[in-house]
């Protein structure tokens, strides 16, 4: 048989060609329609916890499931799931592209965002990107042009084109344009309709940072009171954003008064004129209002989500308290509370803005409002669930603000999903009031032993006891139940470093610098290597807090570099300030380049 060569194969004749091609996109229809079949799992019990959803053209809602790493489509005329994929490892958000049959998805164990297809029965994946570490928002510009994806743990926004379609059998293409390094983890976005701006906030604390994406560039940061702040939307004027957070009283103790009266901490919606928000000069608290969720006897801990409908109805969801609220108008008047499944944390408006619909994380289903009626119309459930076992029991506990006196708060809301928010707290962790401790991250706190900041408890089911009752001050929680909420705790790994491996040669030379001025100053006496650089003792560090206390407990340096503050009270802003400024234990004093390596390393742990 003669060979045939490259050029020859295009003087194949045209009609074999087109059946060839025929048969050909036959048999990957058939493979990917057998495929979709074999890999539907509707059925499956299984543990979903969605935690995003977008609707497509009305009809279809696709929602992001984080712990099964799957996609759900739910149709709006059944309520039904018409299929279920899996798509990822833990996906983390979801947003739609404007041409109603392409959704982005954001993989936070991946580090990637997966362009997907969707119809109604139908799922697949049509390409994916890398993105900077650990994506947990992912926000389409108005143009649908753009988009950008906010990366926690490495604290950067990775900015994407997006190339529409060029017809129906085309998908559109999606590439990286730019990466933005932030000073802080951010997670929530907000698009601003300019089609210029976008709003990120800080993950933990309450910081916003104003972007223009045209430029890739993060113009300024603005700052207010608060922490947690889970949703933000624009005002269908434009003018205002409202923004949902918490806020704090670091000065007031953890008191049954405190709390009963909302001293300690507020459930808020804040208003803030876009104008203020875009001028670097203008005082964001003078400037705005805030709407409070909850009131004397029944707080709402934990405000997620925010949205608007197409009647400029404001609708926002207490996450802590599984409720949903619809204001008749934007002013601080909360209307009659609307039952959601378990935590909803999101909330969308669709169908037109007659409904909305709260994504309900620990029951994986799906709350349908009317919103004209502001009544619940149905639960559409995501599929079948095993039966919880300790760590789901746990998790439950853990972001139920039910657990605390009158429902004000929840573990999530000093711990913000395990982590910290950053802040002190005057709480009973140390046996007194009256000296503020910094918020400890519960992220690997597994390997922690003893637990506070006196070293007071020597298990972490005795911490967990105390706290429900003597800083939340609600019902003391059955053994079994603390069992169930250490069971939880023990899952939550800590946090990644910020810089985990070296960047170059040099790199690598100052870490292991670093290593060596760590163990030359003694810092694994307290902080013991390899394992939880931390050690069971109480330490006199030479500080003292306002009861004259001057013993305590050294918290572990896993994730250390993902710290806010630093030392009990918090008055070290970074790594640099605490031997250049402090000499926190330094036997001899640093030059400049070791002070460099030491931070270096820390920042790889």
């Amino acid at each position: 048989m003669p060979s045939i060569d490259a050029q020859s194969t295009f003087r194949v004749d045209l009609s074999l060609k087109t059946v060839q091609g025929a048969a050909l996109c036959a048999l990957i229809l058939a493979q990917q329609a057998s495929a979709d079949a074999s890999h539907d799992l509707r059925e499956i019990a299984q543990f979903r916890r969605p935690v995003a959803a977008c609707a497509l053209d009305k009809e279809l809602i696709v929602v992001a499931n984080s712990r099964s790493g799957s996609v759900s489509v739910v149709d709006t005329e059944t309520w039904s799931v018409t299929v279920e994929r899996q798509i990822g490892e833990r996906l983390s958000d979801v947003a739609a592209l404007p041409d109603g049959r392409h959704v982005l998805a954001t993989d936070e164990q991946e580090h990637a965002v997966l362009l997907l297809g969707v119809e109604a029965g139908k799922i697949w994946e049509i390409g994916r990107v890398p993105v900077a570490n650990h994506p947990v928002s992912i926000a389409v510009m108005p143009d649908g042009r753009s988009a950008a994806v906010a990366s926690l743990w490495s604290r950067t926004l990775t900015l994407l084109d997006v190339a529409a379609s060029a017809g129906d059998d085309e998908p559109p293409q999606i590439s990286v344009r730019a990466t933005i390094p932030f000073p802080f983890p951010p997670r929530v976005q907000c698009a601003l309709p300019d089609g210029r701006h976008l709003i990120v906030a800080d993950a933990f604390q309450a910081r916003l940072a104003v972007v223009n994406v045209e430029s890739a560039e993060l113009k300024f940061v603005r700052s207010f009171a608060g922490h947690n702040i889970r949703g933000m939307a624009v005002a269908p004027d434009g003018r205002d954003l409202y923004v949902t957070h918490q806020l704090l009283n670091s000065a007031a103790p953890t008191t049954f008064d405190s709390i009963h009266w909302g001293n300690l901490l507020e459930n808020l919606i804040r208003v803030l004129p876009m104008k203020a928000v875009l001028d670097p000069e203008t005082d964001l608290v003078r400037a705005g209002r805030s709407i409070l969720l909850g009131t004397t006897g029944s707080g709402a801990g934990d405000p997620g989500g925010v949205a608007f409908t197409d009647d400029d109805r404001l609708i926002a969801v207490a996450s802590g308290v599984d409720k949903a609220a619809l204001f008749p108008e934007l002013h601080s008047v909360v209307t009659p509370w609307i039952e959601t499944g378990r935590r909803p944390t999101e909330v969308l408006v669709v169908a037109g803005g007659a409904t909305a619909i709260t994504v309900n994380m620990l029951d994986d289903s799906l709350t349908v409002i009317d919103v004209s009626e502001r009544t619940l119309e149905r639960d559409v459930s995501l599929g079948p669930t095993p039966d919880p076992g300790p760590r789901e029991r746990g998790e439950s506990l853990f972001f139920d603000a039910r657990l605390s006196h009158d429902r004000w708060l929840s573990c999530h809301s000093c711990h913000t999903d395990g982590h910290t928010t950053g802040l002190l707290a005057d709480t009973q962790g140390d046996g007194s009031y009256g000296s503020p401790k910094r918020i400890l991250s519960l992220l690997g706190t597994r390997d922690n032993n003893p637990w506070a900041w006196n070293g007071g408890f020597r298990t972490l089911h005795d911490q967990v006891g105390n706290s429900v009752t003597t800083s939340m001050h609600g019902e003391a929680l059955a053994p079994e139940q603390i069992g169930d909420v250490v069971a939880y705790l023990h899952t939550l790994e800590a946090p990644p470093p910020l810089i985990p491996e070296p960047t170059s040669e040099d790199d690598a030379r100052l870490l292991e610098q670093g290593r060596t001025v760590f163990h030359a100053e003694g810092c694994a006496r307290c902080h013991v290597p390899p394992l939880t650089y931390t050690s069971d003792q109480i330490v006199d560090v030479g500080l003292e807090d306002e009861q004259g206390a001057r013993k305590f407990n050294p918290p572990s340096l896993r994730g250390v570099s993902q710290n806010e503050r630093l030392l009990h009270d918090g008055r070290v802003d970074s790594l640099e300030a605490l031997f250049r400024d402090e000499g926190h234990q330094l036997e001899t004093g640093l030059s400049d380049d070791d002070v460099a390596a030491l931070v270096r390393f820390l920042r790889s742990l």
